[in-house]
């Protein structure tokens, strides 16, 4: 029952999804191209943020039970047992924090993060309650699946990167730390921290941090590539964030 509501949530969150999209496309052409420029200008993503259902959800005691249930439906992207894909597409969601998926719940919802793939998604969990119950699951999950690594021909450049830069956030063996929404970089599939480090230089991820952002724009397109390959690379403990 609960699966057939999130799908019946799902089909009308895509919907809405297209509907909009098309209206966007259709105004947009019609638009003069100074006035296209200011209508993008101001949807852009407003400044990073813990919002208040964040906390408030923070607060809830999660059921793993109907955590389980609701993991279900993600699975179809993410995979059983939430090891995301090898080629970056999704990625690998077990054990991560589960403040850093509630937090990237709401920001995809509230707009500070923009993935139309995942907005349907993050729209069809009802409440803070639901909210809370997948984090706390998909952060109880393990998994031993091999994740995608990069090539292998900078590795030591991209550890001195990551020590000089990302340590002090990530950890050594990035752990990540969940009560400052640092995500768990262990076991991330290659292809997809690439993707993300390269959007946030771009400016196309709204809710990066100030600092984070810095540091990524301060890298050339070889320093960037060899971070993310030692970063998929590292090996913490396969449990899952406490």
């Amino acid at each position: 029952m609960r699966n057939e509501t999130m799908r019946k949530n799902l089909f009308l969150g895509f919907a809405g999804m297209f509907l909009g999209l098309c209206f966007a496309t259709t105004a947009s052409a019609l638009l003069p191209a100074s006035a296209a420029r200011k209508t993008m200008q101001a949807a852009t993503p407003p400044p990073v943020s813990v919002s208040p259902s964040v906390t408030k959800t923070l607060s809830l005691t999660p059921d793993l039970e109907n955590g389980a249930e609701i993991f279900g439906v993600c699975t179809a992207c993410h995979m059983p047992g939430g090891p995301g894909t090898v080629d970056g597409t999704y990625p690998r969601l077990a054990g991560q924090h589960k403040e850093e998926v509630i937090k990237q719940i709401f920001d995809f919802r509230e707009g500070h993060r923009v993935n139309m793939m995942m907005l349907p998604f993050a729209q069809s969990l009802v409440s803070e309650q639901e909210v809370a119950d997948v984090a706390a699951y998909i952060q109880s999950i393990s998994t031993q699946a091999a994740n995608g690594v990069g090539p292998g021909t900078a590795l030591e450049r991209g550890a001195q990167i990551y020590k000089e830069n990302c340590v002090s956030c990530h950890g050594d063996n990035g752990e990540g730390n969940g009560e400052k929404f640092y995500p768990k970089l262990t076991g991330q599939h290659y292809p997809y921290v690439l993707r993300q480090v390269n959007e946030i230089a771009d400016g196309k991820r709204g809710n990066a941090d100030p600092t984070m952002l810095k540091i990524v724009q301060g890298l050339s397109t070889e320093d960037k590539e060899a971070v993310s390959d030692y970063v998929s690379r590292l090996k913490g403990a396969e449990t899952a964030a406490k």
